[in-house]
């Protein structure tokens, strides 16, 4: 399976994000992404994605395991991205659905999480979720997952690593789609 991996750049208090650390060990074609909502809705808006077969989008948040995140919320936080930018609740368009199911980790992927890798059905309200209940929604031709990656300091960047290889690993075995829980 031809995917595209990537991970997002400095923000807030967190100056060296892991997933852009990963994203670029992957071994796999690989953006990092400013994090910014413009930002975002251009990558997003890219035709050169149509070329891979799913998105294997990355982020961090502080939580002591890796996280297969499910679904992405229709939702927003208060939290201004990078260039200042907020968005609210106010901006949502209450006439989408208010959540999407991934489309990327199959049901055996999910189903063997275990340790310090776990499936979370709570992507958050910032750009994580953000970006992935966008590609869902506007990319539906494409297989598309996301994945919470922790600080070094919860779970080693060598067990990270080690994490994101064995997932594209088993991914390029699955030519089929995803299953949707």
């Amino acid at each position: 399976m031809n995917l595209l991996v990537t991970g997002f750049g400095p923000f807030l208090s967190v100056k060296d994000n892991p997933s852009s650390v990963l994203a670029r060990s992957s071994g796999r074609d690989n953006k990092i992404l400013e994090v910014a909502y413009a930002a975002v809705d251009e990558f997003l808006a890219d035709p050169k994605l149509l070329t891979y077969d799913g998105l294997f989008l990355m982020g961090v948040v502080r939580r002591p395991f890796v996280s297969l995140e499910v679904q992405a919320k229709n939702a927003a936080s208060n939290t201004p991205d990078v260039r200042g930018i907020i968005r609210t609740p106010n901006d949502l368009d209450l006439s989408l659905p208010s959540v999407i199911q991934g489309t990327l980790w199959t049901e055996e992927i999910i189903s063997s999480a275990s340790g310090d890798l776990l499936p979370s059905d709570d992507a958050g309200s910032y750009l994580c979720n953000y970006i992935y209940y966008q590609a869902l929604r506007r990319l539906p031709s494409l297989r598309i997952g996301f994945l919470h990656v922790a600080p070094f300091d919860e779970v080693s960047e060598r067990r990270q690593f080690v994490i994101v290889r064995t997932l594209l690993s088993r991914l390029s075995l699955h030519k089929e789609p995803a299953m949707s829980l």
